[in-house]
């Protein structure tokens, strides 16, 4: 939010005071931002030409303009990874996942995938990784057991598997079962419903 809004003042309020036009062009080289800022450019305005500070009306006409506009994009990885916290064994898949969505403004990484770790990650206002690379029915199980919207959800933990929930935190929890697959492929196939 604070880019989405710092665009919508430099690049929106500040250029059309300027120029006396507004700018048509592209206004932020990353697509969420630069439409996300475009479509609340309008209430940034209007509370800036009526002085009024940020307060729960501008927040709830905010993220009316998302859930209007771009609700879809909840669902959509290269999105909701730039607030992440992955929890992996192995700490090289934490640079894989920095290599595959570089554009990231919150990021936590823990090892190893653990009761603590998942209770952690559980508490966390963050998109949810947990990379399961050994003792996988155990571990499966532990993370089953942790997250209560899991209670019905049926895997194989010798099979690998790339799995994905939205919690009632109103996050992603994205589950990748890993065998022999590289982690680097596994992550790609987040972008792939169904695989």
């Amino acid at each position: 939010m604070n880019e989405v809004l710092a665009t919508a003042l430099g690049n929106g309020y500040v250029f059309e005071n300027l120029n006396k036009a507004r700018d048509t062009g592209t206004w932020y080289n990353w697509r969420y931002i630069d439409l996300m800022a475009k479509q609340v450019y309008p209430v940034i305005s209007d509370y800036i030409k009526g002085k009024k500070a940020i307060d729960k009306n501008f927040v709830d006409a905010y993220i009316k303009l998302y859930e209007q506009n771009y609700s879809g994009w909840i669902n959509e990885p290269d999105h909701v990874m730039t607030y992440r916290f992955v929890l992996s064994e192995n700490r090289q898949d934490f640079r894989s996942f920095r290599a595959l969505y570089p554009y990231c403004t919150s990021y936590e990484a823990a090892t190893p995938v653990s009761e603590a770790s998942i209770e952690r990650i559980k508490e966390t206002p963050l998109t949810k990784i947990i990379i399961v690379s050994k003792s996988h029915a155990v571990q499966l199980s532990l993370i089953k057991r942790k997250f209560p919207e899991l209670k019905t959800w049926k895997y194989k933990a010798d099979e690998e598997f790339n799995f994905n929930i939205f919690l009632n935190d109103k996050t992603q929890l994205y589950i990748i079962n890993q065998h022999e697959t590289p982690t680097d492929v596994l992550i790609k196939r987040l972008e792939q419903p169904g695989k």
